[in-house]
């Protein structure tokens, strides 16, 4: 019975685990650059491109 108990509560655990108002919580890195929030799980030349003013070609000229 200890046995089947157990499996139950790993079972439980894993339905709350499953929960999305839990993974939305998560923590997001943000990085501020002229007054702006980027992401910082983005990558480079793609938050560069969210700062007004920085186009893709610009972004990627930056980066090289």
């Amino acid at each position: 019975m200890a046995k089947e108990e157990k499996q139950i509560e790993e079972k439980k655990e894993i339905k709350e685990n499953k929960n999305p108002r839990q993974q939305k919580m998560e923590e997001i890195t943000l990085i501020r650059i002229l007054g702006k929030d980027v992401r910082g799980d983005k990558k480079l030349s793609v938050g560069l491109t969210q700062i007004r003013g920085i186009s893709w070609a610009f972004s990627n000229a930056i980066c090289n």
